[in-house]
């Protein structure tokens, strides 16, 4: 009669840790690619505020002449960059839009940045 081996099953165990999935460079490029990615629209809408205004004004008409399920996908992907032209837009007072927007740029740069620390090899 076999005996079966006592090793550890770290799964079973109630309170074990999950085990950890292995960060891939596909991983790593995905999230170097996004956060420079952002990066750069994030500056992009800067140098837009600073100067042309009329690029916000139509970037938001042409994410809002969009189809619909098309609007979705890139409100979904681009969403920190969708909700600043959002308060763009909107007729909030120019210091509340600004703190907004300057709110959505930290959120942007702690979830990505969150991104990138989550893959950092142990």
């Amino acid at each position: 009669m076999r005996r079966a081996s006592h090793r550890a099953n770290h799964g079973d165990a109630p309170g074990a840790a999950t085990p950890v999935r292995r960060v891939t460079t596909v991983d790593r490029l995905l999230a170097v690619g996004a956060f420079a990615m952002f990066v750069i629209l994030w500056v992009g809408f800067a140098f837009a505020l600073r100067g042309d205004h009329a690029f916000l004004d139509t970037s938001w008409q042409w994410l809002r002449g969009l189809p619909v399920p098309i609007q979705v996908v890139v409100w979904l992907v681009f969403l920190p960059i969708a909700v600043g032209l959002w308060i763009w837009e909107s007729t909030w007072p120019p210091i509340v839009g600004l703190l907004l927007a300057g709110g959505m740029v930290a959120w942007t740069l702690v979830a990505v940045g969150g991104l990138l620390r989550a893959l950092r090899p142990a």
